[in-house]
Formats: structure tokens, sequence, C-alpha cells
């Protein structure tokens, strides 16, 4: 007596389809888990490279305090002190400054502390000497109170008349 079975092999088993199932459902949240680092790595690093920008300018702000004393026949270090300060492009000279004070940013995109959308943005100048160079540290703070980035820069009387 020949019994021949024959099965069906069109479909899928139950555990074949809950394999498949959780096989899909780890590839979607490895993407969405992706997708969240990726989105906050970005925006660290929007935060840092503004950091950087907002260092930069610091030091270029100090620079122009200390030209201009050039250009008006001031001694280099004039209207600089050692303690924390703080400057913005309308800053003629370096004055003692709160250093919990956040930077704002006008229309035209120009980081100040003049009024202006508020910002995450705390650029704190520390300055440890004024004879016979300029020495001072920039040290930008973002959100949380994070710190950013640190700057030191020495600036010279290379002006001999």
């Amino acid at each position: 007596m020949k019994i021949n079975k024959k099965y069906n092999s069109k479909g899928f088993t139950f555990l074949e389809l809950l394999i498949a199932i959780f096989i899909i459902v780890v590839g979607i949240l490895s993407i969405s888990a992706l997708a969240s680092f990726t989105t906050k790595a970005g925006r660290l690093n929007k935060e840092m490279l503004i950091g950087a920008y907002l260092a930069q300018e610091g030091v270029e702000i100090m620079r122009g305090i200390r030209d201009n004393n050039f250009l008006n026949d001031r001694n280099f270090n004039h209207g600089f002190s050692t303690g924390t300060c703080g400057v913005d492009y309308s800053s003629i000279s370096c004055v003692p400054e709160n250093q919990n004070r956040f930077l704002a940013i006008d229309n035209t995109g120009r980081y100040s502390y003049s009024p202006g959308s508020s910002t995450n943005f705390r650029r704190v100048i520390e300055i440890s000497s004024v004879t016979p160079t300029i020495e001072f540290t920039i040290t930008v703070f973002g959100k949380d109170n994070r710190e950013l980035i640190s700057v030191k820069e020495i600036l010279y009387n290379w002006y001999q008349p």
C-alpha cells in the first residue's frame, strides 16, 4: 500500500512569519536609532561650529581694540585690565562684564549684547595679563552651560612709532 502525502508548501508557517516580523522590526528600530543619533550629532556639531566662530570673533575684536589704540596714539593696552570682560563689534574697549550674560543675534545674523533674539551662547573673556603683553582666554559656552571651546591668545605691542 502506497501512501502519498503531499504537503502544500505555497504559504509560510507561523514560525517563519514571526521571524520575518522580528527581522523587520529590528531593522526599523536600528534605522530609527541611527536617524536620532545623526540628528543629535548634527545639532551638537552646529553648536560647536558657532562656538568656534564666536571665539574667533572675540579674538578679532580684541585685536581690533588693540589696533584702534595704535591708530589713536594710545598705549597698546589702553582699555584692557585683568579680569573678566565682554566685547562685541560695537566695543571700543574691553569693559568689565557679568560673565553670565547671553549673546543675542540681530536680524543681520550678528551676535552681540545688543537687543535681538536671545541665544544659548555666552562668551567669557578672561584677561590674565596686560603688561608686557595682553594675554587672555576666550571661552564660549553653549546650551546647558556646556563649554564648547576655549582659546588662549597673546597680543603683542608690535607697533613702534
